[in-house]
């Protein structure tokens, strides 16, 4: 009697597992990117080389989830770990790499930040 609901269940269970474990991995991915981001962030004025080298991980996987928001924060940090690097060229780089993400976001606060990086290395040459 029990036995036709039971195994029903078994195969449906076998073919959702899949997509339940490939949705653990986007959002254990998600979680990652995040985590990537605030340390990048958290280490700008204190070790930004490490800031940078957490940045760059982020933005592989921004890229790889196509977060266009998380990518601009990963370019961002890498323009403000190179700006404290003194490393000037790589920093403007970065931050009109990151002007142009804030442009395709239509997101006026991040170009305004753009900007202002950008206009604080003009200001430290």
């Amino acid at each position: 009697m029990f036995r036709k609901p039971v195994l029903l269940f078994i195969k449906l269970l076998a073919l959702f597992f899949p997509y339940a474990v490939q949705g653990q991995e986007m959002k254990s991915k998600e979680v990652q990117l995040q985590e990537l981001n605030d340390s990048a962030k958290s280490y700008w004025n204190t070790d930004p080389k490490l800031a940078g080298e957490f940045a760059a991980k982020a933005l592989v996987i921004a890229k790889e989830l196509k977060n266009t928001n998380a990518e601009y924060n990963a370019v961002y940090s890498l323009g403000v770990s190179a700006f404290y690097q003194s490393d000037f060229p790589e920093a403007l780089r970065q931050f009109l790499e990151a002007l142009d993400l804030a442009k395709k976001m239509k997101n006026d606060t991040l170009i305004a930040g753009s900007y202002n990086s950008i206009g604080n290395i003009y200001n430290n040459i």
